[in-house]
């Protein structure tokens, strides 16, 4: 986003953050597009991960922003339990190499 990289970390990770709310100031940046796996996106809100640890699709995922911090955006996904879902938003820090 904004020439900027963010690494998506699956839950299955001792990295992964997980929210139940969002920060105060976020907004909407739109939803993921898919590019091919095996080259870095290099337009806005492009991912070449095909999914989560789950098995569910990142393409069409919303993602959140805050315009007073940059070095992280929030994913949305929805936690399925057996009778029951909730929203949360993953955390996506700026990739490092």
């Amino acid at each position: 986003m904004d020439g900027t990289l963010y690494q998506f970390t699956p839950a299955d990770q001792e990295q992964s953050e997980l929210l139940t709310q969002l920060p105060k100031g976020c907004t909407s940046a739109g939803t993921i597009q898919k590019i091919v796996w095996d080259r870095h996106p290099d337009h806005d809100l492009e991912v070449n991960g095909i999914r989560d640890t789950y098995g569910k699709s990142l393409y069409g995922r919303e993602v959140f922003r805050n315009p007073a911090d940059n070095n992280v955006i929030y994913l949305y996904e929805e936690q399925c339990w057996r009778e029951d879902s909730s929203p949360a938003w993953r955390v996506c820090h700026l990739w490092e190499d």
